[in-house]
């Protein structure tokens, strides 16, 4: 990677850190990911978008200005789709190890005004969330630790045998 491509995605990052804070509110800002950041850079270049970058001030760097990519309309849609997802799996967390509820109420007005903005983010995300959680119910459940399964084991029946071995 070369210099201005790191000062690039550092502008991106930034950028899209501001853009949540705009577009989703102040508590969205801390599911910032840097997936989400290469996301935004991806979808800039797929679309052919250069992206606008200004010295600006920010939260973490009250006093000295930093590179920031301009807000726009991908910027936008990345931050309510980054503000759905941390959303979405703090649900998940919730669901599967019960905990994370503090977390997750920390997103949820930020992922109302996510909808408000682009609404087949959230329609989209919860569908599927559904969906994986159904299939997760219905799976098996997982063999405990040093517990071997019959395959795994190589035996053909529920008793242990010592002379039934695949090799």
């Amino acid at each position: 990677m070369y210099v201005k491509d790191g000062v690039l995605y550092k502008a991106l990052y930034c950028g899209l850190c501001k853009s949540i804070g705009s577009s989703c509110g102040q508590r969205a800002r801390l599911g910032l990911s840097y997936d989400m950041t290469f996301l935004s850079a991806l979808l800039h270049n797929i679309m052919n978008r250069d992206v606008k970058i200004e010295n600006r001030h920010c939260v973490l760097h009250p006093i000295v200005k930093r590179p920031m990519a301009a807000d726009d309309e991908i910027t936008r849609a990345v931050a309510c789709l980054n503000t759905a997802f941390t959303y979405y799996k703090l649900c998940d967390d919730v669901e599967d190890e019960k905990k994370g509820r503090l977390k997750r109420s920390l997103f949820k007005k930020g992922l109302k005004r996510a909808s408000a903005l682009h609404p087949k983010i959230g329609e989209i995300i919860h569908r599927n969330m559904l969906a994986l959680s159904a299939l997760e119910k219905n799976t098996p459940p997982k063999p405990r630790a040093g517990c071997a399964t019959a395959s795994a084991s190589g035996c053909t029946s529920s008793t242990r045998s010592t002379t039934t071995t695949r090799t």
